[in-house]
């Protein structure tokens, strides 16, 4: 019996450190991230959204702080099932207002550290979940 291990997410968190979160995936999905075509990585080093398809280096709040409904209802039109939001290197929760969006449109989600948002991610995505990870990059 052979096993074999199906992933249809094109893209996987490789790792995280201060300030920059590295991603494995396809050339033409980096955008302008920098990417190493050798290793196939690209590196975020701002807030960023994932999803198992798509990524946007370019998600508006820059820090816990700036985080706001606004951000997250804007993940409503992706049609997640679940969003994991990524709130830096440590576990912050945000305002009960900021999270209204996603309670109101039925949506689940979970509030983590930036690295349990990746890990959960890639676990997730790799069940073919319709998994959204909106993170804060991993702070220095």
């Amino acid at each position: 019996m052979k096993f074999v291990l199906d992933n249809s997410a094109e893209i996987r968190v490789q790792g995280y450190e201060a300030g920059a979160i590295r991603l494995a995936l396809p050339r033409q999905l980096a955008g302008d991230l920098p990417y190493d075509a050798e290793t196939g990585l690209a590196t975020a080093a701002t807030s960023c959204l994932l999803g198992r398809h798509f990524v946007d280096p370019h998600w508006p709040p820059g820090e816990f702080a700036a985080l706001e409904a606004e951000h997250l209802a804007a993940l409503l039109a992706h049609e997640p099932e679940v969003v994991l939001v990524g709130t830096g290197t440590r576990l912050r929760f945000p305002a009960p207002e900021v999270l209204r969006p996603l309670q109101a449109a039925g949506i689940g989600f979970e509030v983590m550290d930036t690295p349990a948002a990746c890990r959960t991610f890639n676990i997730l995505a790799g069940e073919d979940r319709l998994v959204i990870a909106a993170l804060l990059p991993p702070d220095g």
